[in-house]
C-alpha cells in the first residue's frame, strides 16, 4: 500500500509522520515538526490560510515529504463532540439519531456536517458506542482549500482526539485498565479518560504558567481532579 503522510494541524506546532500499514501496525518512515509563523493557526481555526499554506509547503518540501496521500489532524473549538450509545440500526437511521443528539446537545450550526468513530460494540446487544462529531462544513471546506493552496492531496480528515484513542488501541496491557491520558499541545493539555480500556471522556485547556513550574503543575493537577470526579459522579448515578 502507498505511504500515507499524517499532518497534526491542532495548534502552532505542526507534525507529519509518513509511513504505511503492517500486520502489526505501522512502519513508520520519516517525522519532522515545525513551528507555524504566529498568527495563522490560532486553537485549530485557520485565521491567515495563505501564510499557513505558505508554511506548510515550505515544511513539506524541506522534508521531503510526500504529498500524494495526506491525512490531516485536526481540532479546536469548531468541533463539537459527545460519546453517544445506539441500538443495532440502519447507518441511515444512524445518522438521523446523531443529528438529533448532537442538536439536543446545544451543537447547532448553520450547515452541520455529523460523523463518528465506533469506540465499542456490545457482541449480545449489537448496541455500539461511538464517539460523535459536528463541525460547519465551512470550516472542512477551509481545509480542503488549504490543501490544494499548500500543495497537498488531501485524503482523509480526522479529529485529533482520535489520536489518542487509537494510540491506546495499539497497547494491549492497556485494554482493560482505567487510567488518564495527558496530552500537552504547547500551551494546551487534554485529560482523556479510559476505563477498562475504553475512552470515555475528556477535557482540554490552556496551561498559564511555564511547563516544569509549581503553577502549572497546580493546572495540570486540578484538570485531572475534573476528570477523575466526573468518572466518579458517574459511577454514583449509576444503578447499582
Amino acid at each position: 500500500m502507498a505511504s500515507l503522510t499524517s499532518l497534526y494541524l491542532c495548534s502552532r506546532t505542526v507534525y507529519a509522520a509518513v509511513g504505511s500499514p503492517t500486520a502489526k501496525g505501522a512502519r513508520i518512515t520519516a517525522a519532522a515538526a515545525v513551528q507555524l509563523p504566529e498568527g495563522c493557526l490560532i486553537n485549530g481555526v485557520i485565521t491567515n490560510e495563505a501564510d499557513l499554506a505558505e508554511a506548510l509547503k515550505a515544511f513539506f518540501a524541506r522534508h521531503k515529504l510526500p504529498t500524494g496521500r495526506v491525512a490531516l489532524i485536526v481540532g479546536g473549538s469548531q468541533f463539537v463532540h459527545r460519546v453517544i450509545s445506539l441500538p443495532a440500526m440502519s447507518e441511515k437511521k444512524r445518522l438521523a439519531v446523531l443529528a438529533h443528539e448532537l442538536s439536543s446537545g446545544g451543537a447547532e450550526t448553520t450547515a452541520p456536517l455529523d460523523d463518528y468513530m465506533l469506540l465499542a460494540r456490545d457482541a449480545k446487544t449489537r448496541a455500539d458506542t461511538v464517539l460523535a462529531t459536528r463541525v460547519e462544513q465551512s470550516v472542512i471546506a477551509g481545509y480542503a482549500a488549504l490543501a490544494k493552496a499548500a500543495g497537498f492531496k488531501l485524503y482523509s480528515i480526522d479529529l485529533g482526539l482520535a489520536a489518542p484513542i487509537k494510540a491506546v488501541r495499539t497497547i494491549p496491557a492497556l485494554q482493560s485498565e482505567t487510567f488518564v491520558l495527558l496530552h500537552f499541545d504547547d500551551d494546551t493539555v487534554s485529560a482523556c479518560l479510559f476505563v477498562k480500556g475504553q475512552y470515555t471522556y475528556s477535557t482540554r485547556s490552556r496551561l498559564f504558567n511555564p511547563r516544569g513550574s509549581a503553577e502549572s503543575g497546580a493546572e495540570i493537577a486540578h484538570d485531572l481532579y475534573a476528570v477523575i470526579f466526573k468518572e466518579h459522579d458517574q459511577q454514583e448515578r449509576a444503578p447499582h
